[in-house]
């Protein structure tokens, strides 16, 4: 399972990093699922596939799949 974010026009998505700096603490482990709430409040979107998401789209709310 990936947390990833998509820009503004949904072309590219980001995978939430290993570890992040928030306010003035590192959390490590920041893209585990013990940590979904918060990565959910934080814009990221949960992704069950196994396509790179360099291949993924977000359109109207959803995560689109396209083939590599």
């Amino acid at each position: 399972m990936k947390y990833i974010k998509f820009n503004e026009t949904g072309t590219k998505a980001t995978e939430a990093p290993a570890r992040i700096k928030k306010d003035t603490r590192w959390i490590f482990g920041y893209n585990s699922p013990k940590n979904e709430k918060m990565l959910l409040e934080d814009g990221y979107i949960k992704y069950d596939g196994n396509l790179p998401i360099s291949c993924l789209t977000y359109v109207d709310g959803k995560i689109i799949e396209n083939m590599p």
